[in-house]
């Protein structure tokens, strides 16, 4: 079970029932329960989308490539533009122009790591500072001497990748995050930039890590089903809650996957 806090009114919510304050030092819980849950602000979206990265994967599957006169690289990040140079020659494999890319990315400090997928194309994530809000993955055009876009991808020639990361305010939206229909399961993430390219295992590293931050995860033990049924959690989910001077729940309880409602 997840607890999301949907008032902006309740900043922190200690949910006191399911800890005795007088056996703190000898709890019952397990070890990993939570008895605290914070209000989505803005700068907690902004903090649990830190390891959201934008990716680009081209379609070009051949193990060599021509680069003889197309070798050059520029893409831009969130705050400077970059040219690279991978190795010249009429038949360069595609292991030694990611080799070539990480090289150059890393002797400039810029925030993009290449990777060679199994089916030989070449994939190209964000990193560091230029994850979440504010990223950006621009690969510049070919009029603009960007000719390595024609080895990796036959499309980005003429169109040239370009992803500017949701505002705060555009991810609240898409996730209905303000509300009692709270979504962010993983068919809402898939529709965000390039979330879909990302591998499985990357997808859940990434979603858990928003999920954790925005509506964390609460063992059902005991006292936590009793303070659902009759206590502070079921108050507090209760769309008759009067408090403040606004009626409507204060929280949300959702199933694991981030948008079933617990109750």
């Amino acid at each position: 079970m997840r607890i999301h806090v949907l008032r902006p009114d309740f900043k922190r919510v200690y949910l006191s029932d399911i800890e005795n304050p007088s056996q703190r030092n000898y709890s019952s819980e397990p070890k990993a329960q939570r008895y605290h849950v914070l209000y989505s602000s803005d700068e907690a979206v902004v903090a649990s989308l830190k390891s959201f990265k934008l990716t680009v994967i081209g379609d070009n599957t051949d193990q060599d490539v021509d680069t003889t006169s197309n070798n050059v690289l520029k893409i831009i990040s969130n705050k400077k533009a970059y040219t690279f140079s991978v190795t010249a020659g009429p038949a360069v494999s595609k292991s030694t122009i990611v080799t070539d890319l990480n090289m150059g990315f890393n002797n400039r400090n810029a925030p993009f790591v290449a990777t060679l997928l199994q089916n030989k194309s070449v994939k190209i994530d964000t990193k560091d500072d230029n994850c979440g809000i504010g990223s950006r993955l621009e690969i510049e055009s070919l009029a603009n001497g960007s000719t390595l876009n024609d080895v990796l991808d036959s499309g980005w020639g003429a169109i040239p990748p370009v992803i500017d990361f949701m505002s705060v305010d555009a991810f609240k939206t898409a996730t209905s995050l303000s509300t009692a229909s709270v979504d962010l399961s993983l068919s809402v993430f898939d529709s965000m930039h390039s979330f879909s390219l990302l591998s499985t295992q990357e997808k859940e590293q990434i979603r858990e890590s928003v999920l954790d931050t925005l509506a964390p995860k609460f063992i059902e033990t005991g006292r936590v089903l009793l303070s659902i049924d009759r206590g502070v959690i079921g108050k507090l989910a209760s769309s008759s809650l009067s408090i403040n001077n606004t009626i409507g729940a204060a929280i949300v309880l959702l199933d694991d996957d981030g948008v079933t409602h617990y109750l």
